[in-house]
């Protein structure tokens, strides 16, 4: 038996390489994953199925409904109005206007209104007799006879356009209403313009009471 040969220092350095690169070789895959998975791994797309008449499709969510906002303009002028002020043909009237919701159809009526107008008024004329004389006390009954105007009307964004539906009571000097809008004036207040008629244009505003 030949004795072992000693392997020389050049001998040991290319085994030394050798168990190097296999070694490399060896854990190389795992490290190449490690370090480049995050860059190369992308989510799956879904697969799109199309339907079949023994597997249809999934019905669709339901969209949600968009949120009512018009109720909230309503509730704005929703109470009772009060003024008490001169007209422009110097008369001088009492006003309350109430105005309430008409929930009478909630799906499509959420926004409509009532109002109702009530007024008193003062002749000018009247106001500059001192005395009135019996005979006169009849006039003076009728003039100041509270009149009200039934109104319907739909609610936006700051603003209540009424329709004229009926008007009870009647005074000598005072038009019948033709026209009512109601907008927004402050915090606590709103403005009222209506037409009446051949009389004057009108305009109020009123302070909330309730």
């Amino acid at each position: 038996m030949e004795p072992i040969k000693k392997l020389t220092p050049k001998q040991i350095k290319a085994a030394w390489i050798v168990a190097g690169v296999l070694l490399l070789l060896h854990f190389a895959p795992a490290v190449l994953h490690a370090v480049f998975a995050p860059f190369t791994e992308r989510p799956q797309a879904a697969v799109l199925v199309k339907p079949s008449p023994g597997r249809p499709l999934p019905p669709p969510l339901p969209v949600a409904p968009p949120p009512v906002t018009a109720s909230l303009s309503r509730d704005v002028f929703t109470g009772v109005w009060q003024a008490s002020q001169f007209m422009p043909n110097g008369d001088h009237c009492n006003i309350r206007l109430e105005i309430r919701p008409d929930n009478s159809n909630p799906v499509t009526g959420y926004d409509n209104v009532f109002g109702f107008d009530t007024r008193t008024c003062l002749s000018a004329d009247l106001m500059k007799q001192a005395n009135l004389p019996p005979a006169a006390m009849d006039r003076f009954r009728k003039e100041t006879s509270p009149v009200s105007t039934a109104m319907k009307g739909t609610a936006t964004e700051g603003n209540i356009v009424f329709a004229i539906d009926k008007t009870l009571g009647s005074a000598p000097t005072q038009c019948p209403m033709m026209a009512y809008t109601v907008s927004l004036f402050g915090s606590d207040a709103i403005a009222a313009q209506w037409k009446q008629g051949t009389c004057p244009d009108g305009q109020a505003v009123l302070a909330r009471v309730r």
